[in-house]
Order: C-alpha cells, then structure tokens, then sequence
C-alpha cells in the first residue's frame, strides 16, 4: 500500500476501499482534482518497476488500460463496496473477508492500523465494527452483480 499511499498524496485522492489480489487491485477513490490517468500511471509504474526488481525481470507488467467508472448512487456505493471485499472470497482465495489480509474492510474488522491513505474512509466515518461486519458479511446475490454490471454500461 506504500505506492498506493504515496500517489494519493501527490494526486490528493482518498481511499474508501480497496483489494489486493495477486493479478489484479480494487481502488475504490475519491479525487479532488481531475487526474485519475496521473494516478494510476503513477500507481502502475512505481508497481511495475518494483515487481521488476524484486523478480529480475524486464518489460510490461500490467495488459491494458485500467478499468473506471463514476459512482452515481448510494445503492451502487454500497454494493461496489461489498463486491470489492468480497473478490477474494469469488476467486477461492479466502473463505470470508477475515482471512484475506489485503482488503480494508478486513483491517477494520480485525482491528488493525489502517493506511494513511484510507484513514479518511467511508467505511471508517460511517461504521462502527459490529455495523462493518453485518454489512460486509451480506454477500452478493446474483441480481445485485446485474446490477453493479448494469451500472458500469451506463453511459
């Protein structure tokens, strides 16, 4: 999380969520500034030398553009929350959120000090831990996929 802190300071972003798979992450973000493209690259570059390093190895790291959508609505808000912590679960890396250490719900719930980066979070302000984990532990239904799928096509 160190890259991900240090491109929110420069680009003045805040997380409210995120997920560190092994092929892939989930930022959920706040941004002041209009700078998305700065940030990721920023992102994605600092990771690709570092993994490039440690690996011994040359070249691109990431296929393609990221992915991103705009937030329009509390119910979406709140299911695209729920869909990032529980990706882990989806891809049979963990068995509930609790397991899997790179998530940020999983920091709260266990009660862990939390990046400098999410200290502003959403999930932080607005969830007590009892409140956190009944509603991280609701898991999607197929309808509510649809529908985060649906909103992702809107223009």
């Amino acid at each position: 999380m160190g890259i991900v802190c240090k491109a929110c300071r420069i680009y003045c972003v805040t997380i409210h969520d995120y997920c560190l798979m092994d092929n892939h992450y989930h930022l959920l973000i706040e941004n002041e500034l209009e700078n998305l493209s700065l940030f990721m690259r920023q992102i994605n570059a600092n990771y690709a030398i570092y993994f490039n390093k440690k690996y011994r190895r040359t070249g691109h790291l990431w296929q393609g553009r990221y992915s991103s959508w705009y937030i329009m609505g509390e119910a979406y808000l709140y299911r695209t929350i729920r869909y990032i912590e529980h990706n882990p679960i989806k891809a049979k890396m963990a068995a509930e959120i609790r397991e899997y250490p790179y998530t940020l719900g999983n920091l709260l719930l266990r009660g862990e000090e939390v990046p400098p980066c999410a200290s502003d979070s959403m999930l932080i302000r607005q969830y007590d831990s009892k409140t956190l984990a009944d509603f991280l532990d609701e898991v999607l239904d197929d309808e509510e996929i649809k529908m985060i799928e649906e909103e992702r096509t809107k223009p």
